[in-house]
């Protein structure tokens, strides 16, 4: 995400040597690193299955770290016998965990079930800021289930079934609470049928107090920005980027507005004043990159390097700003791609509203920007470039745990430096490093663990970039852009944690890495910059 100049300082390139400035002081202390040669970072690593089903690796273990592993999948047909034809019980049906155990956020998320897909069937009438909404999770149980949570946060529920049966529920606070008529056994395919007919909310957090999600400034506007949990806002959902899913979009919307949404376009219909628009995503996604726009919107199509298509939707009085970077972004995709790898989806572009929440958001094939971040070039050109890497690093690849968030801003803020060294002359970027660390040495804290509140602070940004730069600058390019092309390719459409990275940066180096990770990342000072 992007910020404007408020906590999220993203784009924190444009300020050049003023970084340090601009940044906040960061919130929360470096955690525990132990000085050896490994670094000292809870471990998470998922295996690849069925599109948008992220397992936990069996060779984990539930000795304090995060996340508890959860109870072996009972598959039907397997429950009750072993290899050796023992005769082995059903594990006894549960309730499903609340919150998934972030250690920023715990009760983020819910235990018991992997969501496959959400379809989300909107009918949204802006001017009279109502939404009717028939929201479907289709998921997987992991375990036999009695019972299980949805992370909700938003109006009024009408209807809750499971499975084509209507369930007993209950809210408590951000809790939806469902107790369908029949258990659902482990290894079982279910869906969850969700109805309302009101206004979503946004939904305040500790990270962004403003309130994230559902936006509808004014009666011919509605836009989302959802990171880290405003999704909940606005449909029920396991709201933690550790469960990816498939999304379905059905939008239907008064003439002449338009719809817009993640993923490919793949029909529309209108009928008596109204149109539907129909959007599928082909990669799973995290929750909080799932977005919407509805509003009149001037629509740019272009067909993009390697047959990616690029289309953006631009508030009318904004075209002529905007129009100059995101004219850029077929260039970049090409800059970048040698670096990180193939990029990662097949449809790419921007949503730029007429309205300022204050930056920018990375929604999974459709950033959405405040039209404010076009009014200086330098900084719409970094915005864009910084949005569009968060494809590769975020969205393709995804953070198992909050506190991890450096992987999504340090990669991003880092494409922001090299593409200022692809396109600018002048620019020395070891120079730039340099000057960038001693700036803001006595108020950058520890990237690696931001706290809860500081999720969007500046250090996660900048001085994640930089510790970027000192893995290059300590195994050289060759490596180095080996390590992010392989880390881009071994975790897309899934899951990773800071040791994944830093397990993969170790394979193609062949070197031990804890002390420095543990150094820029965890230690209370921004280090010196050495090598190169």
């Amino acid at each position: 995400m992007s910020s404007g100049g408020g906590t999220r300082v993203r784009r924190l390139g444009v300020l050049i040597t003023a970084l340090a400035v601009v940044a906040a002081a960061c919130a929360g202390p470096g955690i525990d690193t132990g000085g050896g040669g490994g670094t000292t970072v809870p471990t998470r690593s998922t295996v690849r299955t069925d599109p948008g089903v992220s397992v936990p690796d069996t060779g984990a273990t539930d000795e304090g770290g995060y996340p508890p592993v959860p109870s072996s999948v009972d598959l039907p047909g397997v429950s009750g016998s072993t290899t050796t034809g023992e005769t082995v019980p059903p594990a006894r049906p549960v309730e499903g965990d609340i919150g998934l155990g972030d250690p920023y956020y715990p009760d983020w998320g819910n235990g018991g079930y992997d969501a496959v897909r959400y379809t989300l069937d909107l009918t949204i009438r802006p001017e009279q800021d109502l939404v009717d909404a028939v929201v479907t999770m289709d998921a997987v149980a992991t375990e036999s289930l009695l019972g299980f949570n949805l992370d909700y946060a938003g109006p009024p529920l009408d209807q809750v079934m499971v499975n084509g049966i209507e369930a007993e529920w209950d809210r408590d606070g951000q809790e939806l609470r469902i107790q369908p008529v029949d258990v659902l056994p482990a290894g079982s395919e279910f869906s969850v049928r969700t109805t309302y007919s009101a206004s979503p909310n946004s939904v305040p957090t500790v990270a962004w107090p403003q309130g994230v999600g559902w936006q509808a400034p004014r009666a011919d506007l509605v836009y989302v920005v959802s990171e880290p949990n405003g999704a909940r806002g606005w449909f029920p959902v396991n709201d933690h980027p550790s469960d990816k899913a498939l999304y379905r979009f059905v939008l239907t919307v008064p003439e002449p507005l338009t719809a817009v949404a993640n993923g490919e376009l793949v029909g529309s219909t209108t009928e008596g004043g109204m149109t539907t628009f129909e959007y599928e995503t082909h990669h799973p996604m995290a929750s909080y990159l799932a977005t919407i726009g509805v509003g009149e919107f001037t629509a740019r199509s272009s067909p993009g390097p390697d047959g990616i298509e690029l289309r953006d939707f631009v508030a009318p009085g904004l075209v002529g700003l905007a129009t100059p970077a995101l004219d850029l972004q077929a260039e970049m995709i090409e800059g970048l791609t040698p670096l990180f790898g193939p990029f990662p989806f097949d449809i790419y572009g921007a949503l730029v509203v007429d309205s300022e929440f204050g930056g920018a958001l990375e929604n999974q094939t459709l950033s959405v920007f405040s039209g404010g971040m076009f009014r200086s070039p330098i900084l719409a050109e970094e915005v864009v470039v910084h949005e569009l890497a968060h494809q590769w690093f975020g969205d393709s690849v995804t953070i198992d745990n909050w506190r991890d968030i450096w992987l999504n801003e340090g990669f991003a803020t880092y494409a922001e430096w090299l593409w200022r060294d692809m396109t600018e002359p002048d620019f020395d970027l070891d120079a730039f490093a340099v000057a960038t660390a001693d700036s803001g040495r006595p108020i950058w804290g520890p990237p690696g663990d931001p706290g809860p509140a500081g999720l969007f602070d500046s250090t996660v940004y900048i001085r994640g970039a930089l510790t970027l730069h000192q893995l290059r600058l300590t195994v050289g390019d060759d490596d180095f852009f080996e390590i992010l092309r392989t880390y881009a390719s071994r975790f897309a459409d899934s899951t990773v944690d800071t040791a994944g990275f830093v397990a993969v940066a170790e394979e193609i180096s062949g070197r031990e890495l804890g002390d420095l990770f543990d150094a820029w990342l965890y230690g209370d000072r921004t280090p010196e910059l050495v090598g190169g």
